[in-house]
This record gives C-alpha cells, structure tokens and sequence, in this order.
C-alpha cells in the first residue's frame, strides 16, 4: 500500500494533553458545584466538547446548560494548555513523513480555538498542510465526517489515507471512513483498540509501519 497522506488526531497522539483537558473539566464542573470524576472522561474520550458537556450535565444533574459549561471549560483549557508538551519522538516522526513528501493533517475533537492555539504553539504548519477540528463538521467521531473532510482538504483519496488515533471512537471513525487505522497506546489499553489495523506504543514506531506498508507495495508492483 502506498500512502498518500497520514492523518493525526491531536490530543492523546501528537499532544500530550489528556490530564490537562480533564483538569479544565474538573475545574469547569467545581464551578458549579459538582466534583468530576476521571473515569466520566475516559469513557467520553474522543467525542467532542459539545457532547461531553451534555453528558455531564445529564450525568450529574448540574443546573447549567451544556453551552455554558463548554464555555466555563474552554476557559479553562486556555489557562492549562499552555503546560502541554509534544509526546516524545513528534517532530521526529513528522520530519520523516515529510521528507518522504507525503501529506499530513490533523483532525480533532476539540474546538477550533483550541487548534489554532495548539497550532501557533508548536508550529504545526511546518508539517501540516490541513487542520480540522469538530467546529467543522456536523457529526463527531465516531462519525468518518472529521476525517473525510481532512482528506479532502490534502487532496488525499481515503483507501490510501492512514489515521493515527489513540481512542476506540477514533479508530471507528478512521474505519468508517475507508482508512487504514493505526492506534497508539498513550490513553487506553492495547485491549481496548483492538479494531486498529496496527498499534504501535510511540509514535515512532509509525515510521516502521510505513516502511511496512510500501515494502509490501512494492513486492506486489513486482510481482
């Protein structure tokens, strides 16, 4: 298989984020009374901030509306991300992918706030030709819209597009739509992503996946 474009999800795969974005939420619900337990978040992982925020509300009975709390929650993160740090071994893996010219994007379930600031941040349009977030788009992950649509803007066809993604929802959503779905062990179980194509542990190791992937392809053209 030769690969066109790879497709990161952003928070849990290129951001080392996870604890922070619990942290606003945490910070969010105490606001209004209410204590946010970690193990509500690991089950939401991967959906976007709109639908976290009604299943907070629902879940915890808060007197505040899902828009409110969004709000209170993005202030938040402002305050908290400017503490996230790239996972080790980013730029790394994203120099070689580019230097083998083939096309990247992200595709996240945060906001585009939240992307522009995570984008300034770390530079990402050194690497990154496109950059969608669940603003967007009307269905989130595990819809394929987040991805289809990233694909579109690299010009990238989806049987040849691969997603690196760390949640289960990401990975249905990577499936859905039609591309080879890699999953990455920063935030749930080997267990738990077993509908990936492959999972890797770092991030680096996706670059042996790659090399996996084209040395078939070749022997195939030869044969």
């Amino acid at each position: 298989m030769r690969i066109e474009a790879v497709i990161f999800d952003m928070d849990g795969v290129l951001v080392d984020s996870i604890d922070i974005h619990y942290r606003a939420w945490r910070a969010a619900v105490a606001v209004y009374g209410a204590v946010y337990p970690r193990e509500h978040l690991d089950k939401m992982h991967g959906k976007s901030n709109a639908d976290i925020a009604k299943a907070i509300c629902m879940d915890f009975c808060l007197h505040v509306s899902p828009k409110k709390l969004g709000e209170e929650k993005h202030l938040q993160s402002y305050r908290l991300l400017a503490q996230a740090r790239l996972f080790p071994g980013t730029i790394k893996t994203l120099r070689n992918l580019a230097k083998r010219k083939i096309k990247m994007g992200i595709a996240t379930s945060s906001n585009r706030a939240t992307l522009k600031l995570m984008w300034e941040k770390f530079r990402f349009k050194r690497y990154f030709i496109a950059g969608v977030s669940c603003d967007d788009v009307k269905k989130a992950k595990p819809a394929p819209d987040l991805f289809l649509l990233c694909a579109k803007r690299l010009r990238a066809r989806p049987e040849l597009s691969m997603v690196v993604e760390d949640s289960y929802l990401g990975i249905e959503a990577a499936k859905r739509a039609g591309m080879t779905a890699v999953a990455i062990t920063n935030t749930y179980p080997r267990k738990k992503l077993r509908g990936a194509d492959k999972i890797i542990s770092t991030i680096t190791e996706l670059i042996d996946y790659v090399d996996q992937l084209e040395e078939e392809n070749g022997q195939r053209q030869i044969l």
